[in-house]
């Protein structure tokens, strides 16, 4: 009883320690060059005075705004979120603190993260912020512009546009949207939520201007050369005045990479860190190596290369690489995690060491390539030091287990406080208590005891649970519950694209899996309709309702997703 008392008191404590306001401190780069264009944003959910600190080499720019977002999540709670931007620029290269921001809320003062910038000599190629407004532009009640945030690039490598109107006056509506398109061999994932609409303020000579931001889309370009932006339509509306607006088409710059690639280059334009994780070592001959690569960051990951291993004598590839991924699109490219699962038969009497494992990428902040290096694999501790003799001076931190057990020596008479008899029947007591007390706190755990061990593999659903899932909408349907069929008929289809990921769909969110889908997929009218079932989905869901009709034909197109998901 007393442990569960503590546990009923420790949830609401918890929560309320939670409880409360925050501020973070955001940058568009932690990498730039001296004179580059940088961008700092505070957002928060409370209203106050905001001070950000900087260091004497940071310069302010012109730009300053305030914005408000609102959000309505599936749980219907609504949160709002307010942003503050300011640009600047650093005068010398160093490595630099930003924040924090500190905003002040009545009597309350809330302090935001920091965030290290480093301000490198050599100009880089991205050529990052808002586009400039031209006088011509400025002289009109509402005009548009196409923001990206570089001008120059490297193939591979993310590039983030946005839609933009600004208005001399506040609109009251903006439709039949034409996007802006890109011609050439590309591929581009939405940030957010393509139907949201950003509103903030903005000050360009002496005025203030309403901004509308919407469309925000990561592009990546697979070859090089100059692409030009098409411009987007809009029609604005306010009061009962109607204008369609026409955007500028700037025009992208994609360099082609270094011609001096090493060999182990992964094909990764960004900045990611590598972690080698051994999971089994063998001791003799026959027995199996296992271990994975965990490649962390951002960039164009989702087109990473399967790292190659150099394998030394005395092992041989028992099973090809496998390989798993969990990232989602971001304004830093497709941002996340990649493992890569190998396996290798020892083919010698004594399995021999491992190399540390290389890899490169390119890093397009300084414009070269980096390499990457795990640690060593190691079995024989004698050969990895240069062939010491001297045993005696090998701790156990520095020693495999195997040869502990072969060199240890063997007493019998030996007074070691292990062989104590009254301490081995102290700790089985303190144990067979603890599991007396664990058997009554959790009634259910006999039942998970008789169960059947499962190995670690990575849960992937089954065919089976996505027909029960859209049996499940059916019946919904046919009891008039439409939100919940909605529901089921999304669930049906993530959980499809999870089994051709290869992931765990349980914890994910529908976007997600579907950006990462999307991100693998080669099949355009698949993505198109993949892309066309949620957005309709999400549009029912937040909108007025849903007719009879419209809800069979997306139940309709629900089943030809599914079909084309399991060929």
């Amino acid at each position: 009883m007393v442990g569960r008392l503590f546990i009923f008191w420790l949830i609401p404590l918890t929560t309320l320690s939670c409880w409360g306001q925050t501020v973070r401190l955001e940058t568009n780069s932690t990498k730039i060059a001296v004179g580059e264009r940088i961008e700092i944003k505070v957002i928060s959910d409370v209203n106050g005075s905001i001070e950000i600190k900087t260091p004497t080499t940071f310069h302010y720019g012109t730009t300053e705004q305030s914005s408000m977002q609102q959000q309505l999540h599936h749980s219907g709670k609504l949160t709002i979120e307010l942003g503050y931007l300011r640009d600047g620029y650093f005068d010398s290269p160093g490595t630099y603190v930003l924040g924090p921001a500190t905003l002040k809320s009545g009597r309350k003062v809330i302090t935001s993260n920091t965030i290290t910038v480093e301000v490198s000599k050599v100009p880089s190629n991205s050529n990052s912020g808002i586009m400039e407004y031209s006088r011509q532009d400025l002289q009109k009640a509402a005009f548009g512009v196409i923001n990206p945030n570089k001008l120059k690039i490297y193939e591979g490598e993310p590039l983030v546009l946005e839609s933009k109107v600004l208005a001399r006056v506040g609109l009251d509506n903006m439709n039949r949207y034409l996007a802006y398109t890109i011609d050439g061999s590309l591929s581009s994932h939405e940030l957010g939520n393509p139907e949201q609409i950003k509103s903030s303020s903005e000050r360009i000579m002496g005025m203030d201007w309403s901004t509308y931001t919407f469309d925000r889309k990561v592009i990546f370009f697979s070859k090089k050369g100059s692409y030009k932006v098409k411009p987007f339509k809009i029609n604005v509306q306010s009061n009962f005045s109607y204008l369609t607006v026409q955007s500028n088409s700037p025009k992208i710059e994609v360099l082609s990479l270094p011609e001096n690639k090493p060999k182990n280059f992964s094909g990764i334009i960004g900045d990611i860190a590598m972690t080698l994780n051994v999971k089994t070592k063998p001791a003799k001959k026959g027995e199996m190596l296992t271990f994975s690569l965990d490649l962390e960051g951002k960039g164009n990951i989702q087109n990473a290369l399967v790292p190659i291993v150099k394998v030394p004598k005395g092992w041989k590839e028992y099973t090809e690489p496998k390989s798993s991924s969990r990232y989602t699109f971001t304004d830093y490219g497709a941002e996340g995690k990649l493992t890569f699962e190998y396996c290798y038969q020892c083919t010698t009497d004594e399995p021999t060491n491992w190399e540390p494992i290389k890899m490169s990428y390119f890093d397009p902040s300084i414009g070269k390539y980096k390499t990457l290096e795990s640690d060593s694999i190691i079995f024989n501790e004698l050969v990895a030091s240069g062939g010491q003799n001297d045993k005696t001076t090998q701790g156990a931190a520095g020693s495999e287990k195997t040869s502990l057990v072969q060199n240890a020596p063997i007493n019998e008479d030996s007074d070691s406080i292990l062989k104590n008899p009254i301490l081995w029947l102290t700790l089985s007591a303190i144990i067979a208590l603890a599991f007396f007390i664990g058997m009554i706190g959790r009634p259910k755990f006999r039942k998970r005891m008789v169960m059947p061990a499962h190995d670690n593999k990575t849960f992937v659903a089954t065919w089976n649970l996505v027909e029960e899932t859209l049996d499940e909408a059916e019946k919904a349907i046919e009891l008039g519950e439409n939100n919940s069929a909605i529901q089921y008929l999304e669930n049906s289809i993530c959980k499809a694209m999870s089994i051709k990921l290869n992931i765990d769909h349980r914890g994910l969110s529908s976007e997600s899996i579907t950006q990462s889908f999307i991100g693998t997929s080669t099949n355009f009218d698949l993505n198109t309709k993949i892309n066309d079932f949620f957005l309709q989905a999400q549009f029912h869901r937040y909108g007025t309702g849903i007719t009879n009709d419209d809800l069979m034909k997306l139940r309709i197109l629900a089943k030809d997703l599914l079909k084309l998901l399991k060929m």
